[in-house]
């Protein structure tokens, strides 16, 4: 019987790891080791438990960071090469975060010349760094990246100087069996209490780099938008950032009480977590969260011919497709994507986007958001359980034209 590849996986950040968890999915006779940060390897074992059951998740025991001290990086060094040698990796899969260091850039350091990696990008415009040598971490760079879609693909291709192939997005399979969207958001409102005319607006939070003030100053603006909207009450539901302090969460909900419009009202908990609060929502508004990806998606799924309004406000012109999405208006979308993205007010954003949101979600079907699991198994079984040479001529085949192959 022949040895199970041994694949040595990195996830900084939970967004990320959905992805992960599909490529597990997809590949499950693999023997898999996933280095995970805390609020990675939380969200894998939370939201994951049956596809993880066959897993290791190791907890990486140092945190990220947004600067290189080197005496972090020394330790961290040692870590992943002592990994490394216990795991003897045939494989190693990273994901593409497009800031900071940990475990993604230090992997690709430790495993260089002993066996190839592939970048996993979970959303269009992140792998700032992944050639050798780009990031002051990561001296190894990337043989082979996987993207959602074509326009990713191509941006990730030019930055990684090695072959690229667009696989759908790996982190929404789980729609695939999920409940029909229109019925789970019939259950999802009932469940809470909103009725079928009123407002729902689900505002995702953002991570520690973004003040308290910032964050309730956001939420406000958004409720008075929807508000102006709506003849009744809108019920705005946050949704705390898994890398943002516990700590903080209860002085970050009396702020946004005493922040929030007179109209709106901020019930705690009120909405069912995972896909289930998804569906309830009628608006999804973050600065740059995989969630309002994951909630349009949930809706092309089913076909939903009335799906929520996503929008994402840039914070200071900053985001991170940035290079991805083309000049336009004060709301733009991201490119037949199903997303609005703005600089500025966010209130005239909303009443547009509401308006609109029936040709926006028929946009984000047509471009086709979730990928197929079956053709993500033809491509990710090859690279990541044959032998090197079956590596090899598969990326050849299947990652394009380059003549670089893993």
């Amino acid at each position: 019987m022949p040895r199970l590849s041994r694949i040595l996986a990195s996830a900084r950040h939970p967004g990320p790891a959905h992805c992960l968890a599909a490529a597990v999915a997809a590949v499950p006779e693999a023997e898999w080791n996933i280095a995970a940060h805390p609020a990675a390897a939380q969200l894998l074992a939370e939201a994951y438990p049956e596809v993880m059951a066959g897993a290791r998740v190791i907890e990486v025991p140092f945190a990220e960071a947004q600067e290189a001290d080197h005496d972090q990086i020394r330790a961290g060094l040692a870590f992943c090469a002592r990994l490394v040698d216990a795991i003897r990796p045939d494989v190693a899969l990273r994901t593409t975060p497009s800031t900071g260091w940990g475990m993604d850039e230090l992997v690709a350091t430790a495993v260089a010349g002993r066996a190839p990696v592939i970048a996993l990008q979970d959303f269009p415009g992140l792998g700032i760094a992944l050639r050798a040598g780009a990031h002051p971490v990561a001296v190894g760079g990337v043989d082979a990246a996987l993207a959602p879609d074509e326009i990713s693909a191509g941006w990730l291709s030019d930055r990684a100087q090695a072959p690229v192939t667009p696989v759908g997005w790996l982190a929404h399979d789980r729609f695939h069996r999920s409940p029909p969207y229109d019925r789970q958001r019939a259950e999802s409102r009932r469940e809470a209490g909103i009725g079928a005319s009123e407002l729902c607006m689900l505002v995702i939070g953002s991570g520690p780099d973004i003040s308290l003030a910032a964050e309730a100053g956001l939420v406000a603006e958004a409720a008075a938008g929807a508000g102006a909207l709506s003849p009744t009450p809108v019920t705005v539901e946050y949704r705390l950032h898994p890398r943002r302090p516990a700590a903080e969460a209860s002085g970050l909900a009396e702020a946004l009480r005493v922040a929030l419009a007179p109209n709106a009202r901020l019930p705690a908990g009120r909405l069912a977590p995972g896909v289930a609060g998804l569906a309830a929502a009628d608006i999804v508004i973050s600065r740059a969260s995989v969630m309002n990806l994951e909630t349009m998606a949930y809706a092309a799924t089913w076909h939903c011919a009335d799906p929520p309004l996503s929008v994402y406000v840039l914070a200071g012109g900053q985001f991170p497709v940035a290079g991805y999405w083309g000049p336009g208006l004060p709301a733009t979308h991201l490119p037949d994507g199903g997303s609005l993205v703005i600089e500025a007010g966010l209130g005239a954003a909303i009443s547009r986007g509401m308006a609109a949101r029936r040709d926006v979600g028929r946009r984000a079907l047509a471009r086709g958001y979730v990928s197929d699991p079956d053709r993500t198994r033809a491509i990710l079984r090859p690279l990541l359980t044959g032998s090197p040479g079956d590596r090899a001529s598969t990326a050849q085949i299947i990652l394009g034209k380059n003549d670089k192959t893993i």
